[in-house]
């Protein structure tokens, strides 16, 4: 089930990163997470519409 989600959703995701890329307005950011204790970090890049979340 996780594939198959993941297999729809990589299209629109890529459109949204597209757009971001492309936007005027941006804002980015990052946020450190502890995954079984282990520091992981969670980048943003948002327009008022949009929002892209990647992980290291």
């Amino acid at each position: 089930m996780l594939k198959k989600g993941g297999a729809r959703a990589g299209p629109i995701y890529e459109a949204i990163k597209s757009t971001i890329i492309q936007s005027v307005f941006l804002h980015c950011d990052e946020t450190g997470l502890s995954i079984s204790g282990k520091l992981h970090w969670l980048h943003t890049a948002s327009t008022p519409e949009l929002v892209y979340l990647q992980t290291d």
